[in-house]
């Protein structure tokens, strides 16, 4: 039996695109998960990521000289468009969904309001940990009741990141309430979206609400 194609979410956190003093790009973290959304795309699955420096990709992909002016042009069409033209988007706040009358304040948020949006199966969140973590720093496996896990995170801000697992809860809440799936874990793991996407224990999973 053929694997279903799925389409997916992928949130890149800045702590995983940056060497760990958090002053420069690591561009052999840029390379691996490149090559591993690569390989999730010749699997069949649609793929877009949320993440920094979204404008700058998509120049370079492009082959644009200057930011784009106007806001239509920076939208790129529809993502629609782009998913069904085999391109995997990069998105950021303000980059493709946000106008002037919304703010979502981070990437966490804006990623679970594209996976809405464009009606994803699942949604993952890379991040510099390993998943949610109990209080013994232990990785909770699956949380089917956000409110119950609550306690055990708090806002933190680093020096390329905010809000911490704070957001990446309320992304889950959002994401799971719309009947979409969603995995935390560590970008720093090869291998880490391929085992989400097969269904693998890896990191924390949160189960879509049935709708």
């Amino acid at each position: 039996m053929a694997r279903r194609s799925l389409r997916l979410v992928l949130k890149f956190g800045s702590g995983i695109l940056s060497n760990p003093q958090g002053n420069t790009l690591d561009r052999r973290q840029f390379d691996r998960l490149g090559r591993e959304v690569a390989a999730l795309r010749r699997a069949g699955h649609e793929c877009l990521i949320v993440s920094s420096g979204a404008v700058a990709a998509g120049m370079a992909a492009l082959g644009l000289k200057a930011r784009p002016a106007g806001l239509p042009a920076r939208q790129a069409f529809t993502l629609e468009r782009l998913l069904a033209g085999g391109v995997v988007p990069v998105i950021n706040e303000n980059d493709s969904v946000a106008v002037e009358e919304l703010n979502f304040g981070d990437n966490d948020r804006l990623s679970a309001e594209v996976a809405i949006l464009i009606g994803a199966d699942r949604l993952i969140i890379l991040t510099s940990v390993d998943g949610l973590l109990d209080a013994a720093g232990r990785v909770v496996p699956v949380v089917a009741d956000l409110d119950a896990v609550a306690s055990l995170v708090h806002r933190e801000v680093g020096r390329v990141s905010t809000g911490g697992m704070v957001t990446k809860l309320d992304a889950a809440r959002r994401a799971v309430a719309a009947g979409i799936a969603v995995g935390i874990a560590s970008g720093r793991r090869p291998g880490v979206m391929a085992a989400i996407v097969a269904g693998r224990k890896s990191g924390t999973h949160f189960p879509a609400e049935r709708r």
